[in-house]
């Protein structure tokens, strides 16, 4: 099947979040400048951005949004991220690590499934399956280009261009 189409693990706020419009889109990169960058591109594109700066902070903002009832969306109240944006080389947690930890919890239940797209400067065949191999359905290579973010984002139906 497509890797882009949506899944649901069957929470009890699945009807919500299917049809829920936030756009959450949580961004996790070390370097602050590149995290700027992308998040800009992002905000202009008028994306509600979540931030973190390595794997371990990334879960702990993810338990956040699914636990805590104010980080709820305002409009149908779930709990929902549209997709992860995760660089790949991090210290403490790298971004391959914290997919696999996060694509565990999507499977025990724990957290709704959501896409998470790879984003890194070394984008070899290798890096690229290593990625895909972690959980990551996409790959986006730095410096973001403009037209590789809206191909990506056009592909999860996240924008209409």
């Amino acid at each position: 099947g497509d890797v882009y189409k949506r899944q649901s693990l069957g929470h009890s706020t699945r009807n919500f979040e299917e049809h829920c419009q936030c756009r959450r889109i949580l961004v996790v990169d070390d370097n602050e400048f590149n995290q700027l960058a992308l998040c800009t591109k992002l905000e202009a594109r008028r994306y509600h951005v979540v931030k973190a700066f390595n794997g371990i902070a990334a879960l702990t903002e993810l338990d956040t949004i699914f636990s805590d009832s104010s980080k709820k969306c305002k409009t149908y109240g779930c709990r929902r991220v549209s997709v992860v944006i995760m660089d790949v080389d991090m210290p403490e947690m790298n971004g391959l690590e914290a997919t696999r930890v996060i694509k565990e919890k999507q499977r025990e239940g724990e957290i709704s499934v959501f896409p998470i797209i790879g984003c890194s400067a070394f984008d070899t065949a290798d890096d690229i399956e290593a990625a895909r191999q972690a959980g990551m359905i996409d790959y986006i290579s730095k410096p973001v280009k403009d037209s590789r973010l809206d191909e990506v984002l056009k592909k999860l139906s996240l924008i209409h261009i």
